[in-house]
Order: structure tokens, then sequence, then C-alpha cells
């Protein structure tokens, strides 16, 4: 993965494997939040999507 930081670039290698279990262990981390703020709507459902 490549990203643009201001002028530089930045790369990373990562297994899709490891990646997927960063992006899942940060939505469930959002959603958490999410549910504090916003006690109103529920994201059960995302945050059980994540945990498969």
């Amino acid at each position: 993965m490549t990203a643009k930081i201001g002028e530089g670039m930045k790369t990373v290698n990562a297994s899709s494997t490891e990646f997927l279990e960063a992006v899942k262990a940060a939505g469930l981390i959002f959603f958490r939040k999410m549910s504090e703020l916003v006690p109103d709507n529920s994201y059960a459902e995302a945050q059980q999507e994540l945990s498969v």
C-alpha cells in the first residue's frame, strides 16, 4: 500500500490477512465509538459482521 502524505510517499507491505484484520479491528473501534456518540442508532449488525 502506498499513501501520499504531504509531499512524501509512504509505502508498506502486509499480507492480505494482516491488512484485513487491522481494518476489521479499526472498524470495531469505530462502531463502538459511534454507538457511544449516537446511541439512538444501532451498529450491532455492522459490528457482528466485522467480528466474523
